[in-house]
């Protein structure tokens, strides 16, 4: 048995209170070296322990969990004879794969819906594209288990099959990554001009063109930026809950520059730092939009009005310069557009009008 059989062997025993100390033992051990198995023992366990998770708006997906629920609850109830302990293990992995597919719509929000797709898949021979579009949030799982979560407004670009010496995949705009490990084979993000490069880890990468700046935040694991050579150290490693922002040379003029940390320009500056852990992970700013969140400390109109293009697919029109300034903080969950520019109106004044997905802001006459 390869090392993965014996890692969902384990979790199956585990979640069927089947497994021994010693298993429990060495499951604990696997899921510390693991974050990403741990992760999904504890989305099944979830599933497993508490079935009203399976409560999903989703007719089709409710049913196929309690399907499973039912048939598995069969297979390895106690009344079953011992001597079909291995199969009733097969199945019970069978059905931990299945349910960790359908754990995509029982745990994920509900994205905002627009009248068009939401999201578009790609595939040629070799290459396949994720698109999600403004205004929503969707959920992928790549060929080698990693799952990985894009904000409204990004595309992720991968191999099919990430047969080579390592995975890599090319990110413009936002995405949350729960890498699978892979010891020999590295997973590396290229986005903005910077490389990042991870074995097995959690986090979390900004890299919107028309941004000021590109973000990293680790959670779980490590990962290493780095840069292009010769603009003065070209790796910078980051450890879990810790944060880099780099600088972007261009000046936040809403024109795409994704190639701007690539030119022969100065390197711009960076700065490393530590999130807040007090937390819970649903609450934390960096991560807010994968709970269907958006959150904003300070930002400037301009800067807001970027985000908010992006979380609810419209376009926005400064009539003048001055308004550009307002800064503003707050989080917008469930509003609707008309109901967040007056909110905004409110702590800043500013006049606003709405025509179907533009918006055209001035300061009060």
């Amino acid at each position: 048995m390869d090392l993965q059989d014996r890692k969902w062997q384990l979790v199956a025993r585990s979640l069927n209170k089947e497994a021994s100390s010693s298993e429990q033992e060495e499951l604990a051990m696997l899921l510390n070296e693991d974050p990403s198995l741990q992760q999904q023992f504890e989305i099944l366990n979830r599933l497993w322990r508490d079935r009203s998770a399976a409560n999903t708006d989703n007719q089709d997906v409710r049913q196929a969990v309690q399907k499973i629920f039912h048939r598995a609850e069969m297979a390895v109830g106690p009344a079953a004879p011992a001597s079909s302990r291995r199969r009733r293990l097969l199945f019970f992995t069978s059905a931990i794969v299945i349910l960790l597919a359908v754990s995509v719509f029982v745990f994920w929000p509900a994205p905002v819906k627009t009248a068009t797709a939401s999201k578009t898949i790609e595939k040629n021979a070799d290459l396949e594209s994720m698109v999600v579009r403004n205004g929503s949030r969707s959920r992928f799982l790549l060929s080698d288990g990693t799952i990985v979560w894009l904000n409204g407004g990004s595309k992720l670009v991968c191999d099919n099959d990430f047969n080579g010496a390592t995975r890599e995949v090319h990110l413009d705009g936002e995405a949350y990554f729960q890498v699978t490990k892979k010891k020999d084979q590295p997973f590396i993000v290229h986005t903005g001009g910077v490389d990042i490069q991870v074995l097995g880890t959690v986090f979390n990468v900004k890299a919107y063109p028309d941004d000021r700046t590109i973000e990293t935040t680790l959670f779980q694991g490590s990962v290493r930026v780095i840069r292009p050579a010769g603009r003065g150290d070209t790796s910078i490693l980051l450890r879990p809950n810790e944060k880099l922002i780099l600088q972007r040379n261009n000046k936040g003029t809403g024109e795409k520059q994704q190639n701007d940390l690539t030119k022969g320009l100065p390197y711009p500056l960076y700065e490393i730092q530590t999130i807040d852990t007090t937390k819970a992970a649903n609450d934390r700013f960096e991560t807010a939009w994968v709970y269907s969140r958006l959150e904003f400390r300070g930002d400037s109109f301009e800067e807001l009005a970027r985000k908010l293009e992006r979380w609810y697919n419209v376009r926005i029109t400064f009539t003048d310069s001055t308004v550009k300034r307002l800064r503003f903080n707050g989080t917008f969950k469930q509003e609707s557009v008309e109901q967040a520019f007056t909110a905004l109106s409110t702590a800043n004044p500013f006049i606003f009008k709405i025509n179907k997905n533009e918006i055209f802001i001035g300061s009060p006459e």
